[in-house]
């Protein structure tokens, strides 16, 4: 997995540089040349791995973003979303991971795959706007559309877990949902099911986990991960074992 911030694509034969900034924290020079099969030679030469499909290319997990003019002018012209630029540059990439796999090279690494970037607190608004004619969200343009081999991990990691999705004070994580729809038919979903600054108090959010289950298999969802307590199962208490149960 490559968790990256900020990251500028250096385009072969222009003087300019293609800038696609996630975050505020690191910066990675990517060669157009490399870009195309970073992840797979990472995979082959770290873990031998020829037919692993998932890859997961996202911002760092912090609360920071980058307020430089350049980002700030991006986020603005697609409804004040920081996804816009992870879209366009996971579709870029996955345009030229494709095409490398159909060269003589990339062959032996030719698979269907898909890279995964996480709508997440800063980024988990998508690039799109509400038709109140309609009722219905659209995308601002059709660079922000994920293409087949590019799909969202929807994290709603600021929800009340201990109300519906459906609920009011939920209303904006499922308007951000709703959002993502014509963006992409490939979802995936990572929740929280515990009070992490309080692990050992009673979380009661069972009667919750059919409606957003249901709602995450109406979307045809293929991943999802439900976080829990990590590394800490011989301390569990009665309420987590539950919930394993």
């Amino acid at each position: 997995m490559f968790s990256c911030t900020n990251i500028y694509i250096s385009k072969e034969k222009e003087s300019s540089v293609t800038k696609y900034s996630f975050g505020s924290i690191y910066s990675i020079i990517i060669p157009c040349d490399l870009i195309s099969h970073l992840y797979f030679k990472y995979s082959k030469c770290k873990y031998n791995n020829t037919t692993g499909y998932l890859c997961i290319f996202s911002q760092e997990d912090s609360y920071s973003w980058c307020a430089c003019e350049a980002c700030t002018a991006t986020a603005n012209a697609y409804n004040k979303s920081n996804s816009a630029v992870i879209v366009k540059f996971l579709n870029e990439l996955a345009d030229n991971l494709e095409a490398w796999m159909n060269t003589e090279e990339g062959l032996p690494y030719k698979r269907d795959f898909k890279l995964l970037f996480l709508a997440y607190d800063k980024t988990i608004n998508p690039p799109t706007v509400y038709n109140e004619t309609t009722g219905t969200y659209e995308a601002i343009d059709d660079s922000v559309i994920c293409n087949d081999n590019v799909a969202p991990i929807f994290a709603p990691i600021q929800m009340d877990y201990q109300q519906s999705i459906f609920a009011e004070d939920n209303e904006a994580f499922l308007g951000a949902l709703e959002g993502w729809k014509p963006l992409s038919n490939n979802f995936n979903f990572y929740t929280y099911k515990n009070n992490y600054y309080y692990m050992a108090v009673p979380f009661n959010m069972w009667n919750n986990l059919r409606d957003s289950y249901s709602l995450y298999a109406s979307l045809g969802g293929y991943w999802f991960f439900d976080e829990g307590i990590r590394k800490t199962v011989n301390n569990a208490t009665g309420w987590h074992m539950l919930k394993l149960y």
